[in-house]
């Protein structure tokens, strides 16, 4: 359930999941829940909570220069978020 209050968007998993991001810089892991997706002027940040109601074992990931996330579940509970940041090309043929 995908819900949004500006300038958060919030999923509710309804049950923990095994949650892999993929960014230009690598990958990060975690579980949880309940996911918040803050975008502010200067970067977007990502918040894992295992409840909504209760944030313990919060993980939180910062990313500027944001051109899409992408959502998919790849196997049983587990969803997949790839971050695609825009990169400059210096020097471009």
């Amino acid at each position: 359930e995908l819900k949004r209050i500006n300038p958060i968007y919030s999923i509710d998993l309804k049950e923990a999941f095994r949650i892999k991001v993929f960014f230009d810089a690598g990958m990060a892991d975690c579980e949880a829940n309940y996911i918040e997706l803050i975008e502010n002027p200067e970067n977007v940040v990502l918040e894992f909570y295992w409840a909504e109601e209760n944030p313990v074992k919060v993980t939180t990931l910062s990313f500027s220069e944001i051109k899409a996330i992408k959502l998919s579940i790849s196997q049983l509970k587990t969803l997949l978020i790839t971050i695609i940041q825009n990169t400059k090309v210096e020097n471009p043929i």
